[in-house]
């Protein structure tokens, strides 16, 4: 017997998604925007912020570990992203790192 004020429908504590569903590409520019944010730069990229190198190495590392797990499941796109994504953020990486 079940009581009416119990949750049995799962969906019930999923937030409401906006938009079209996230795809491979998106997930990724997701990742690389946190490893951008630990990297000390704001959504505008106006006002530097304080970086935290340690957080935006996981991110980029985590980037890299989709890539070697994904090798030759991406399309040229998505190939030409990942390698694009990871070389800025890395050369980004590099430009903070060297700041300290």
């Amino acid at each position: 017997m079940s009581d009416a004020g119990d949750k049995t429908d799962k969906t019930a504590d999923k937030p409401e998604r906006r938009g079209p569903p996230l795809g491979f590409s998106e997930f990724v520019l997701s990742i690389g925007t946190n490893a951008l944010e630990y990297l000390g730069h704001d959504k505008d990229d106006l006002v530097p912020s304080a970086a935290d190198l340690a957080q935006a190495a996981q991110f980029i590392d985590i980037i890299a570990l989709l890539k070697e797990k994904t090798a030759g499941n991406l399309d040229p796109d998505e190939q030409s992203l990942i390698d694009a994504l990871l070389y800025d953020l890395r050369m980004k990486y590099l430009e903070v790192a060297n700041r300290r």
